[in-house]
């Protein structure tokens, strides 16, 4: 297999990845939705305490918790909040999946947002989950900084030898 084919397809391992990631934040943000919207406050504020325990993914087991003890009209902004992540790791995805730079680039600028985040949260408590997404955002920055990186220098030399 050519490099530019793995690269390819890693480029769409990581874009499922983010869809994954982006479908459980549209479904917190769902229920958070349904659960506000007929007068169940109370339902939705368990169902996020539950779930914060639960979530594998830090940053969004963070606004969980927080959100467990706020008002209906805060716990809407985080519904909110939680929808906006979604749309933008799904958007991230679908940007990977057609190779575009500019998802590229959003996703080292997300994934390096993250880690600090995630490396809070295990120091705070070890769970192996939490070491695999901090270890798999370090990657994919890695990886798609050296991505981008290739891609300037190729277009810098074609500039240049033109």
């Amino acid at each position: 297999m050519s490099k530019s084919r793995n690269s390819f397809n890693l480029l769409k391992a990581i874009a499922l990845l983010k869809a994954l990631r982006g479908v459980v934040a549209l479904g917190i943000c769902l229920t958070l939705t349904y659960l506000l919207y007929t007068h169940q406050s109370e339902q939705a504020k368990l169902f996020v305490q539950a779930f914060a325990e639960k979530l594998q993914d830090p940053v969004l087991r963070e606004i969980t918790r927080w959100a467990s003890q706020i008002s209906d009209n805060q716990l809407r902004m985080v519904a909110i909040l939680v929808g906006s992540i979604s749309l933008l790791r799904i958007s991230e995805a679908l940007g990977l999946w057609s190779s575009k730079s500019w998802a590229e680039w959003l996703a080292i600028i997300t994934s390096l947002i993250g880690i600090p985040i995630e490396s809070i949260s295990l120091w705070e408590q070890w769970r192996i989950s939490v070491f695999f997404i901090l270890m798999t955002n370090v990657l994919i920055s890695i990886y798609l900084g050296r991505v981008l990186w290739k891609t300037k220098t190729i277009k810098t030399n074609t500039i240049v030898t033109s």
